[in-house]
């Protein structure tokens, strides 16, 4: 099987691991339209509306442990988790979990989050016509495994991501997920073949403008064989979906042919620059620049009409 995989974290777009953000500006404007109605309930009292979509304070993502973190645990959802060496989680982050506010009524992240699930359900039916394609699981718990948030999507050892200084680690086992990617592989070996993962991420970031150490993701994963890459039955034939590869590549990871590769690129591209015309409007993204490891959608404000 190979994955096809797509991310919009919060508004960022992601495609073979280079993302590249959407005109903040014109997100910010777009959310601002959403608290005017939302803030009539008073849950957004006290809250600003950022690139990130979720801002609540601005607390330094390095702030010091304090004394409440020198116990030998530290207790998340009534599991307890022993603390070792690699423990940096700090009182101030663990007080996001549970908020879940891509499931608060009104909230602008429900808002985007039932949109983009729109998108995929409209665009993407299943057998019956009837029912959805693709299963929605935006309540797991933020708390994975090592294995599951990098060995299981096939991390180096020694990529920058898994240090002390770029992820929120419970002990040398445990850690709140950088991504939605983590649970990729426990639901495929579910027996999953399409679904979407949304939640809240932890990754330690310097809170400034466009960054806040806890954000939301949607993740879309369909896996697809032979024929469905390669419908033409002659080119199935000759073209193969995974090699022996040593080396990983900027295009390619080392177990993928190129073919199977640039078809799913291509198809995921397409995808993107769909999802985003959904949220914003067709005549709001003027074109899409398709590079060879990378899209560049390129946002335009109507001179028409007030964005």
């Amino acid at each position: 099987m190979y994955v096809y995989s797509c991310s919009v974290e919060s508004m960022t777009v992601a495609v073979c691991s280079s993302p590249f953000r959407l005109s903040t500006g014109f997100v910010r404007r777009r959310l601002h339209r959403y608290v005017e109605h939302a803030t009539a309930g008073g849950f957004l009292e006290g809250w600003n509306v950022g690139n990130r979509l979720l801002s609540t304070n601005t607390t330094s993502a390095s702030e010091k442990l304090d004394g409440s973190q020198l116990q030998e645990s530290t207790v998340v959802n009534g599991i307890s988790y022993s603390r070792d060496g690699w423990t940096n989680v700090t009182p101030k982050v663990l007080s996001h979990l549970g908020r879940n506010l891509h499931l608060q009524k009104y909230h602008p992240l429900c808002l985007v989050k039932s949109q983009v699930v729109d998108f995929m359900y409209t665009n993407f039916p299943g057998r019956s016509k009837r029912t959805p394609r693709f299963t929605v699981f935006d309540n797991l718990h933020p708390v994975v495994t090592i294995e599951q948030n990098y060995d299981s999507l096939l991390v180096p050892k020694d990529h920058p991501s898994r240090k002390k200084t770029d992820s929120y680690y419970l002990n040398q086992n445990y850690m709140l997920r950088a991504h939605t990617s983590a649970h990729q592989a426990e639901l495929v070996a579910q027996g999953m073949n399409n679904f979407l993962v949304i939640g809240d991420v932890y990754r330690r970031d310097e809170v400034d403008r466009t960054h806040y150490p806890a954000f939301h993701q949607v993740e879309a994963v369909s896996l697809y064989g032979l024929h469905e890459v390669f419908p033409d039955a002659k080119l199935a034939q000759e073209l193969r979906l995974f090699e022996k590869g040593e080396t990983r590549i900027p295009e390619k990871q080392e177990c993928h042919t190129i073919d199977a590769v640039m078809v799913m690129k291509q198809s995921l591209q397409s995808t993107l620059l769909r999802l985003v015309q959904h949220l914003f409007g067709k005549g709001r993204c003027a074109c899409a620049i398709m590079g060879t490891d990378k899209v560049v959608l390129v946002l335009v404000q109507s001179k028409s009409r007030n964005l």
